[in-house]
């Protein structure tokens, strides 16, 4: 019976992680800077910031924008 809860658990974490970054994904804008693409975000209150995109989704998701 463990088993399956800490399954279960796992699959609904996946799913909830996956929704916000699918919701994190459109905050993302992209500026071509010297010809490379350079993604940036600047949420609402929140401060402008580069980096990649895994960095990027991250922030948002670890500072409740998405």
């Amino acid at each position: 019976m463990a088993d399956k809860s800490a399954a279960l658990r796992a699959k609904l974490t996946e799913k909830y992680m996956a929704d916000r970054e699918a919701a994190a994904a459109p905050m993302i804008g992209e500026i071509s800077r010297s010809g490379q693409p350079v993604f940036y975000i600047w949420p609402f209150g929140g401060e402008y910031r580069e980096g990649t995109r895994a960095e990027l989704i991250q922030y948002l998701i670890l500072n409740n924008y998405a």
